[in-house]
């Protein structure tokens, strides 16, 4: 714990980074979402700061809240039920219990499904859209769900690809370096040894960052926007760029 200490107060030197956070993550996904909904809003990135992003930053706050609440209540009614269940049943209580929680999982991504779009309706009708997704995505669960594994496959592929690409120049840079050589050294000798290496990764990670946003939210938008059937979005002024 003595050791812990110094960690945890550089950490909690470090919560202006907090706010920074919450900022970006809202810039980013709005981007992802304005690329595919409104591609004639061009700007670097299609990164803007302004009310989108404040819709987005409450719809995506509000559901994560109630993603929270919803987990805890049905995974504890599963919980409950499947001990109870458990008890009753002797021998066959834990396939019981299995039974119990893959159903209570089955229900909790089929919420999840079903609000799926919620941001980017909140992107493309610029209002606070936070449970306009339930009628949306009504019949169209399975093929959400569908296209959120192809998304998982993706994204756990590329991240393979880059991996591959990464280690050896990671490893040229002096990825390899002694660590235990390290130890009680200062800022700038540990820099010194592993300094390419980090810059090196932190490019990748950079890279790889953009991709798995665009994997992650953009098949979300263009399902939005092929259920709506290609209609023109609403036509509003377009928002300064920061």
């Amino acid at each position: 714990m003595d050791q812990l200490q110094p960690l945890m107060a550089a950490y909690a030197g470090m919560a202006w980074i907090l706010p920074l956070t919450i900022v970006f993550g809202a810039v980013i996904y709005t981007a992802a979402m304005r690329a595919v909904l409104r591609p004639e809003q061009k700007s670097f990135g299609y990164m803007r700061l302004g009310m989108d992003e404040v819709r987005v930053f409450v719809v995506y706050l509000v559901l994560s809240i109630l993603a929270v609440v919803a987990a805890m209540v049905i995974f504890g009614i599963a919980g409950v039920i499947a001990g109870l269940a458990g008890s009753a049943a002797g021998d066959a209580g834990g396939a019981i219990a299995v039974v119990f929680m893959i159903a209570a999982t089955v229900l909790f991504v089929w919420l999840l499904v079903r609000f799926s779009l919620a941001l980017p309706i909140t992107v493309d009708q610029q209002k606070f859209a936070i449970f306009d997704s339930w009628g949306v995505t009504k019949g169209r669960a399975l093929g959400l769900f569908g296209m959120t594994v192809i998304v998982i496959v993706m994204a756990i592929v590329v991240s393979i690809l880059t991996s591959i690409v990464i280690l050896p120049l990671t490893l040229l840079a002096g990825g390899m370096a002694d660590l235990s050589a390290l130890e009680g050294a200062d800022v700038g000798e540990i820099f010194s040894a592993m300094g390419p290496a980090l810059v090196i990764y932190l490019i990748y990670n950079g890279i790889v960052s953009a991709l798995m946003l665009a994997i992650f939210y953009a098949p979300y938008a263009a399902a939005y926007r092929d259920i709506r059937g290609g209609a023109e979005p609403v036509v509003v002024e377009p928002t300064p760029s920061l």
